[in-house]
């Protein structure tokens, strides 16, 4: 069996990668194809086509935008990992040294881009976030295998030997977020239905009113032509009324 090839992605390409998706911040929160957030399927993978170009240009490593999304989705449950983490060190210090891991810029990045320090510390003090590179050591050497990788939940979560097992508490705020983006797609599509209904019955009441301006106008030029005609045959009287006075009168003087 061949050894497997390892890729290392460097501090350029997590840097461009971060930059990126803080450019398309619902691409970065995985709502792929959300009518309410604009980004349509078209859009996502031209997105992710134009990033893995920027992405490849600043290798090696070079990888396939399915691969590059991995990167990304790895990334993020590091960072909520690395969270959980400092919030457990904080709690279990008890008025001792704090023991918590300083988050890079990238990361901090992360968690702001994110919202997850209000996922993770419920709206709690912030930790561990201080100036720093870009990327730390353990970050800027993430190393992965040169397989082929589908772009699906379970190859984006499957641990290796090298990277720590996902704590509980992290799945269950990946749980309760995908619930929470469901129900926000649900609101979301019931409100677009409603817009478009309010819109076709404003377009019908406008058809109606437009309608009803036409026949009134329509009314009131008949009104006009009548009063018109009815004038001119009063004109048409006088004018023969004056004549028959006329002819009586010239009849009268040669009597």
């Amino acid at each position: 069996m061949e050894p497997k090839k390892l890729r290392i992605t460097n501090q350029l390409q997590f840097a461009e990668l971060v930059r990126r998706m803080e450019l398309n911040p619902s691409v970065a929160k995985g709502l792929k194809y959300a009518e309410a957030t604009n980004v349509s399927r078209q859009n996502f993978h031209v997105i992710w086509a134009d990033t893995t170009e920027a992405l490849n240009s600043l290798g090696p490593p070079t990888r396939t935008a399915a691969e590059w999304q991995k990167v990304w989705a790895d990334f993020k449950l590091k960072t909520k990992s690395k969270l959980l983490k400092n919030k457990k060190d904080l709690n279990a210090t008890g008025g001792g040294p704090n023991n918590s891991t300083p988050l890079t810029a990238c990361e901090e990045a992360v968690v702001g881009l994110l919202s997850l320090e209000k996922a993770v510390c419920h709206g709690g003090t912030v930790f561990g976030l201080t100036e720093g590179a870009c990327l730390d050591e353990e970050a800027s050497m993430e190393v992965e295998s040169d397989q082929p990788i589908l772009d699906t939940p379970q190859a984006a979560s499957t641990p290796s030997s090298s990277k720590k097992q996902v704590p509980k508490e992290a799945v269950e705020l990946l749980r309760l977020q995908v619930g929470c983006l469901e129900g926000i797609k649900e609101s979301a599509e019931q409100i677009c239905r409603y817009s478009r209904k309010t819109f076709y019955l404003k377009e019908e009441q406008l058809k109606l009113q437009q309608k009803h301006i036409k026949r009134k106008h329509e009314h009131m030029l008949r009104i006009e032509q009548h009063k018109k005609e009815k004038l001119e045959l009063k004109m048409e009287m006088l004018r023969y009324k004056k004549e028959k006075l006329d002819f009586l009168k010239q009849k009268s003087m040669q009597d």
